[in-house]
């Protein structure tokens, strides 16, 4: 599209207004001047009437016919008047002038009371009041014109000095992206140009706020964005790793329940290897009581956990020590109220590493207390005269009390528990004494390490879990059952149980316990009575 300047789109609307004003202004002089015209014409032809008319009259009345024509002629003179014509009663007809260029006729009677003598016709024309008007007309176009020309000039160039070009000024400040607009004017003005300028420049500033606000609101989804991206990632890793974590200590704990006995110290050196790479650690180490059972790395020093009082303190009390200094974390192995030891970690344990892991440390720790109390719970399950060659002070008696206070003592000395469990089994008949001697020998060394060891695994599993008379009661159903495929061809009759897993009773009266289970369970023909005491 053309480019058509302000300036001289204002100077054509203005001349083109001017012009039709000045049009219209010349309409009404000219039509004011006319109907003046005509105003004066009427007056003319008055003033005939009132001198003429009666000197004429007489003419006519004295038949007078060359002063008539003089009187007609003095007529014809009149400015505008171009005809007189006078037409007698008689029908004589004195006529001067030209007729055929009149534009109007006045008619006067010529009479003397009471009789008319004659008519008068004067003609008048409109040939100069045309000619002056149209004369005038130029005139005051032209002047007009020029005038208005020359107003409508000299006010496009004041438009221009005093906006046109102020607002050129901020359209090319604009064009060029100026972040501040000003006028070039010699005097500050307050007026609607600087007022103006002012709204640019608050628009303007605050335009650049909002970008910069914008910008910066970008900046801080983008960093949060990425903030939250990398948190899901560290979260997924972490998860991951939890969870890698979790099926790793399942396969170790799966793995040293299948170890034998001989192996478990292997087992463990294996696992806390294992466990140590999984988890980053510089090391680790197990500690039964006051003796180190497994170390990892094996050619690293150990700290001297035992040395620290704070350490001593907390394990004792059964609660984890952290070091924040030495970098080290010390977990006690507890298991049923007994201190069976303590796990050591040594690396980089900050508080996110102590977050992520500590919940699956500690329930390592009490799989592996449980683990160290099921290495000694053969001692607590050995059947009545089984370990005679290692205590010599227990006595070979068919009851067993002897032998029972001599475990319950060593038991006790080691802060540990008694269960007792009472089997009655029977044969087709009454037992002769022989078989009731083969039956002892068959017990004492055939049966335990296939029947009690498994025995002891069992109820140790369960009191770990928290034993509950559903629980126990589900364990020694199944064991009977085994019983009595193990016991072939003996036949399992009845069982008694005692458990006592909150506090210990005296040797008496667990078997009293156990006594009073096996003879309930013979009363109902057979099964299984358990005896609890929460005393």
């Amino acid at each position: 599209m053309k480019r058509i300047p302000l300036g001289t789109r204002f100077l054509w609307m203005v001349m083109l207004y001017s012009s039709v004003l000045t049009l219209l202004f010349v309409g009404v002089n000219l039509y004011a001047r006319y109907q003046q015209e005509l105003r004066e014409l009427d007056d003319r032809v008055s003033q005939l009437r009132t001198t003429t008319l009666p000197a004429l009259t007489q003419s006519v009345w004295d038949l007078d016919q060359s002063q008539t024509e003089l009187q007609l002629l003095g007529i014809t003179q009149v400015p505008d008047v171009v005809s007189a014509r006078l037409v007698t009663t008689e029908g004589v007809v004195t006529s001067l002038g030209q007729v055929q260029l009149a534009d109007r006729h006045f008619f006067f009677s010529v009479n003397r009371p009471p009789q008319e003598l004659a008519q008068l016709d004067i003609g008048v024309s409109y040939q100069r009041i045309y000619e002056e008007l149209w004369e005038h007309a130029v005139v005051l176009v032209l002047t007009q014109g020029i005038k208005t020309f020359l107003v409508s000039l000299l006010i496009v160039v004041l438009v221009g000095r005093m906006i046109t070009r102020h607002l050129e000024s901020l359209s090319s400040q604009l064009g060029e992206g100026q972040s501040h607009f000003e006028l070039h004017r010699r005097e500050a003005v307050q007026d609607e140009l600087s007022t103006l300028v002012e709204a640019l420049n608050k628009l303007h500033l605050e335009r650049d706020q909002q970008m910069a606000a914008l910008a910066a609101s970008k900046a801080e989804l983008d960093n949060q964005h990425q903030h939250l991206a990398a948190e899901v990632a560290r979260q997924t890793a972490v998860l991951r790793q939890e969870n890698e974590l979790a099926v790793l200590m399942g396969e170790l704990a799966a793995g040293l329940l299948e170890q034998r006995y001989d192996d478990l110290d292997k087992g463990l050196q294996q696992a806390l290897a294992l466990l140590g790479r999984k988890l980053g650690l510089e090391s680790i180490t197990l500690f039964e009581q006051i003796l180190v059972r497994a170390h990892w790395p094996q050619d690293a020093s150990v700290w001297p956990l035992w040395s620290s009082e704070p350490a001593q303190k907390a394990l004792r009390e059964g609660q984890h020590y952290l070091d924040e200094q030495r970098q080290v974390l010390a977990l006690p192995l507890k298991d049923q109220g007994l201190s069976r030891g303590a796990l050591m970690l040594t690396g980089d344990l900050g508080g996110d590493w102590v977050d992520n892991y500590f919940n699956h440390l500690h329930r390592f720790t009490s799989f592996i207390a449980a683990l160290l109390a099921r290495q000694q719970s053969p001692q607590l399950f050995t059947p009545l005269g089984w370990q005679r060659p290692q205590a010599n002070q227990w006595q070979d008696e068919i009851q067993g009390r002897t032998t029972l206070a001599a475990m319950a003592a060593q038991q006790a000395q080691a802060g540990g528990f008694l269960t007792v469990v009472l089997w009655e089994f029977s044969g087709p008949g009454k037992l002769a004494p022989d078989r009731f001697a083969e039956l002892r020998s068959a017990i004492s060394h055939g049966m335990p390490e296939a029947l009690f060891v498994r025995l002891s695994q069992r109820l140790l599993m369960v009191a770990v879990a928290g034993p509950g008379p559903q629980a126990i009661n589900t364990l020694v159903s199944a064991l009977l059952s085994e019983l009595r495929e193990l016991a072939r061809p003996l036949e399992v009759h009845a069982g008694g149980f005692c458990l006592v897993p909150a506090n210990a009773l005296p040797y008496e009266q667990l078997l009293e316990m156990a006594d009073r289970a096996l003879f309930q369970a013979r009363r109902q023909t057979g099964g299984l009575v358990m005896e609890t005491s929460n005393a």
